[in-house]
Order: C-alpha cells, then sequence, then structure tokens
C-alpha cells in the first residue's frame, strides 16, 4: 500500500527586477528563470508561474539532473534586488507513514509532480 504525506519544501531565492521599454522583468537569480509583465507585481507573478513549472519537470525528470542554473554575473550586481522564501506545498509518496524532518535531494524525486501550491514570499 502506497502511502502519501504532505510535505513542505523551502528555501531562499534572490528576484532581480528591471524595467526597460515600458516592461517589467522579474528574474530568480539562483535559477535564471524570468518572468515578464506589464507591472512589477505581474513580473513576480508571471515568475512564480514558471518556477512552479520548473520544479515540476525537474521533479518529474528521470536520471540525475542539475538543479541550479544561476543568472550571468551582471544580472547579479543589480541594485534592485529582493529576498524572498519560497514555499512549495506538494505530496510524497512514503513507504511508511513516519516522514523525515528534512527531505534530502535524493528524496526529491518522490514528490509528486502535483505540487498544491508555491509562493515566493518577502524574506
Amino acid at each position: 500500500m502506497s502511502l502519501t504525506n504532505k510535505v513542505r519544501l523551502e528555501g531562499l531565492v534572490r528576484v532581480s527586477y528591471k524595467q526597460e521599454d515600458g516592461k517589467f522583468y522579474a528574474r530568480a537569480l539562483e535559477f535564471d528563470l524570468l518572468g515578464i509583465g506589464a507591472s512589477r507585481e505581474e513580473a513576480k507573478d508571471q515568475l512564480e508561474e514558471v518556477f512552479k513549472l520548473y520544479v515540476e519537470e525537474f521533479l518529474a525528470a528521470p536520471g540525475e539532473m542539475r538543479f541550479f542554473f544561476p543568472a550571468e554575473a551582471e544580472e547579479w550586481l543589480n541594485n534592485d534586488i529582493e529576498y524572498n522564501e519560497v514555499l512549495i506545498d506538494s505530496e510524497i509518496a512514503v513507504g511508511s507513514p513516519s516522514m523525515p524532518a528534512r527531505i534530502t535531494p535524493a528524496e526529491l524525486s518522490r514528490v509528486s509532480r502535483g505540487i498544491r501550491g508555491m509562493e515566493l514570499l518577502p524574506a
């Protein structure tokens, strides 16, 4: 019998903001993921969606993959950087009802594709 437990994955991501040609850009520096919008908030909202898709694809991919893909060095020099706590709520398939207090990278492959929610919150 397969059991599932709810799990929350947490981390810190730096988001760099730029405005060019009437558009706002929000870039997750540790992953070089980009959200674009008509406002800063729209760009961040789109970045959350892109990040969620990235995590889902990473967890579903077979074999080993590199998780972090940092942005180019000049992106890190931007003065408008916001630190964000990443909260990912999901379920994990386990062989027993007990769960470790912390999830290791090796155990991430057991997280189901169905991420229930994800947020980037100012740290």
